[in-house]
């Protein structure tokens, strides 16, 4: 019986070490828990934090890149049956104002219009390859300096005339354009290409050829094909412009803006001046007279 009482009483003991350890154990079982869960909470706010945020199309500089190397036309709509302002060729640096799906909205100089989207890229398929790295050359022996010799006078070239001293109209066959060139050559490399009616300013005859500015770019085109204007711009003759960045101007029968249209004029062309109001004038374009509003026209 004593036995009994003395194992009894051990036993009470054991377990009740045991509990005292598992409530000392307790606390800190649950702060892991509870920093765990805190651990998963901050790696989760973490991750949302640094998503990347979305950012907005810019305008850029993009090239003509067509495959077979063809000029490419630039529209005054996104729509393959839309006029052709005119073309630009292989390589062309274009500014991207809009950018969609099958159109983009560009620029080149004073001209804005659209142009096939996949048609242009953002690398210049015309920039050369890296040249070669070459290796570095052994050092020399130092030799004794030469006397320099005095460079001889080379005649200076005559400075081009600034101003224009006349100006013209593209006259080829409807439906035709005009190229122009780097140099008054037919070899030489294509700058742009213009419909009828492009108005062109002219600064010096050479030859068969004019040096001309059309649409903000310089270059030469055959003569033959260039109708000189008669008289000033500044008393026969203006030119269309719009300055909201669209690319034509509407020719209506009469000054008002609740009058028909006639027909679209494209910007930068030439037109003939029959009179001057106050608000509109009344003008002449490829054989039809209208009225355009003074502010398109220049």
């Amino acid at each position: 019986m004593n036995s009994n009482t003395h194992t009894h009483s051990l036993n009470k003991r054991i377990l009740a070490g045991f509990l005292f350890t598992l409530i000392l154990l307790l606390p800190a079982a649950s702060s892991l828990a509870a920093g765990h869960r805190s651990n998963r909470y901050n790696s989760s706010s973490q991750t949302q934090s640094t998503q990347k945020q979305p950012t907005q199309n810019q305008s850029d500089i993009m090239y003509v890149n067509t495959p077979s190397k063809n000029s490419l036309n630039l529209r005054d709509c996104p729509d393959v049956l839309a006029r052709v302002i005119c073309s630009y060729p292989y390589g062309t640096a274009v500014t991207v104002l809009q950018r969609g799906v099958s159109w983009h909205k560009v620029q080149i100089g004073d001209c804005v219009g659209y142009m096939v989207a996949n048609l242009l890229s953002k690398e210049n398929p015309n920039k050369p390859a890296p040249a070669p790295v070459q290796p570095t050359p052994k050092p020399q022996p130092k030799q004794q300096p030469q006397p320099k010799q005095q460079p001889k006078t080379q005649p200076q070239p005559q400075p081009k005339p600034q101003h224009a001293s006349a100006y013209a109209v593209v006259n080829v066959r409807p439906g035709q354009v005009l190229n122009l060139r780097a140099t008054p050559s037919r070899a030489s490399a294509v700058l742009g290409q213009y419909p009828r009616g492009t108005s062109v300013a002219i600064y010096e005859k050479i030859g068969n050829w004019y040096r001309v500015s059309v649409c903000g770019r310089n270059g030469y085109m055959y003569a033959d094909y260039l109708s000189i204007a008669k008289g000033t711009p500044t008393s026969n003759y203006k030119t269309v412009v719009n300055y909201n960045g669209g690319s034509y101007v509407n020719l209506r029968s009469n000054a008002g803006m609740h009058y028909p249209v006639l027909r679209r004029v494209n910007v930068g062309i030439l037109v003939t001046v029959v009179s001057t109001g106050d608000y509109w004038t009344k003008v002449k374009y490829d054989g039809t007279t209208g009225f355009i509003n003074n502010n398109f026209l220049k």
